[in-house]
């Protein structure tokens, strides 16, 4: 099994690159939000119930596709609500391949990509000066990531393109 964690700061374009790379190969989609904007109507971002039941359906599901051999796209975007465990026992799982593509993206694309209004359907910041104060802060910067197999700026093309370039990379690994 060989699955794409896909990494990113907000905005950065995640979802719409990993739909279009789902387009190019045979993988699931597991935008994080799947899990996120449910378990918010349950509980406050970043609370103790919020943290372990987050957890444990990603866990869960990313089991399922272990044991089930679905190549998956994860989309993840780090922020220090996330227990350094689980991105160390995701990445150390025996049954997992897991191929980390990093997405940079300049400020000023991230700014304009984060008042768009589609962002709100999957609940996710929208406020650059709330990202700002969020960044400032040090949120973005745990856990810590393994070294990625690929990074790429998502400004430099369409999702499509950007896609195509990690769909090409995994052709080349085999």
């Amino acid at each position: 099994m060989t699955s794409v964690f896909l990494s990113g700061p907000p905005a950065a374009g995640k979802r719409t690159i990993a739909a279009a790379l789902c387009q190019l190969r045979e993988l699931a989609l597991f935008h994080n939000h799947l899990v996120v904007d449910p378990i918010l109507s349950l509980y406050p971002f970043g609370t103790p119930g919020f943290v372990a039941l987050r957890d444990r359906w990603w866990r869960s599901a990313l089991e399922v596709f272990c044991r089930e051999d679905t190549d998956v796209v994860f989309t993840f975007a780090v922020e220090d609500t996330v227990p350094q465990a689980f991105v160390d026992d995701l990445f150390a799982s025996a049954e997992a391949r897991w191929v980390h593509v990093a997405l940079t993206c300049p400020d000023d694309v991230l700014e304009a990509r984060m008042g768009r209004a589609d962002r709100a359907t999957f609940g996710k910041l929208t406020d650059w000066t709330r990202y700002g104060e969020l960044r400032e802060k040090g949120t973005f910067s745990l856990p810590l990531l393994p070294t990625p197999d690929l990074t790429l700026d998502a400004s430099a093309g369409t999702a499509q393109q950007t896609a195509r370039r990690i769909h090409a990379y995994l052709d080349a690994r085999g």
